[in-house]
């Protein structure tokens, strides 16, 4: 596997914005791995998404964030490793859409992707509606639209407490169709509750999602790196 990391971060406060310093690039098995997960789960849910009237376009794009999800988490696991933490089994099981779960990616770490840059279709989308492309954001779940439940329960649900000991790791995609060339960029690690009394879960972009899903910008991760390093200094 191939792997830079300019900084190795050793505070709280370094590992909350580590910008363009932590980059991997996966070997082509797990990329392939990756690529036949998402096909699998392609098939498997194809009947749901025809009962949802998705067209082609939707499903090819959810095979493409299917993919690059799931090597999100393989950098996620590969950057863990990387600062001495045990390394984790990724979980490559294919599975119904009632059996989906909730639980943290890795352990007690949730893993967030996106692709970046122009290149995405969000920031296509934002670029054309907006006239100003979107800043690199990362989304959870509030609430299905339509009917109750596919909360992330973990993010949302969790104790204050228990907040403290959840971590999120937040991943920058260079592309939305990945191969072995592909750069996955580490933005941050950083506990919940950090997040939550930041105030870091802000309203998307698109208006049609207000209220089901909330999004953590990176300009945010930005300057919550700034507040930890400054609230270090008064102690």
């Amino acid at each position: 596997m191939q792997y830079t990391i300019n900084v190795l971060p050793k505070s709280e406060a370094d590992c909350a914005y580590l910008g363009d310093n932590c980059c991997f690039c996966l070997p082509k098995d797990i990329i392939d791995k990756c690529l036949l997960y998402a096909e699998g789960k392609s098939e498997n849910n194809k009947y749901y998404g025809e009962n949802r009237s998705a067209d082609d376009n939707d499903l090819e794009k959810n095979k493409r964030q299917d993919a690059y999800s799931k090597a999100a988490e393989c950098a996620a696991n590969a950057f863990l490793v990387s600062l001495g933490a045990p390394g984790q089994s990724i979980d490559f099981n294919i599975y119904k859409p009632s059996e989906k779960t909730w639980e943290p990616d890795l352990g007690k770490v949730c893993v967030k992707s996106t692709p970046i840059g122009l290149g995405n279709w969000m920031a296509r989308h934002s670029m054309k509606r907006y006239g100003v492309a979107s800043r690199d954001s990362w989304t959870f779940q509030w609430k299905n639209k339509n009917g109750v439940g596919g909360k992330d329960k973990v993010i949302f649900e969790s104790t204050p407490e228990q907040q403290k000991s959840i971590f999120c790791i937040f991943v920058a995609v260079e592309k939305e169709s990945i191969d072995e060339n592909c750069k996955f960029w580490i933005r941050s690690l950083v506990r919940l509750d950090r997040l939550h009394k930041h105030k870091l879960f802000r309203d998307p972009i698109k208006r049609e999602r207000y209220g089901v899903k909330f999004c953590v910008y990176d300009s945010d991760l930005k300057a919550l790196q700034q507040n930890l390093k400054a609230s270090y200094s008064l102690t």
